[in-house]
């Protein structure tokens, strides 16, 4: 059974997110920490959507 994309995004915003920024709010927030999260998630989405 093939999941469809929305889906796919939808799984990882909310599960990888979610463990990702557990106690985000005590870090020291700086634009390189906001960029490697996001990097991270990305990288997470390309390689759940297999796009390159």
């Amino acid at each position: 059974m093939e999941l469809s994309t929305n889906l796919k995004v939808r799984l990882i915003n909310s599960n990888v997110k979610t463990v990702l920024l557990y106690e985000a709010e005590m870090w020291r927030t700086t634009a390189n920490i906001l960029r490697r999260v996001q990097v991270f998630i990305n990288n997470c989405l390309r390689k759940k959507l297999n796009v390159s």
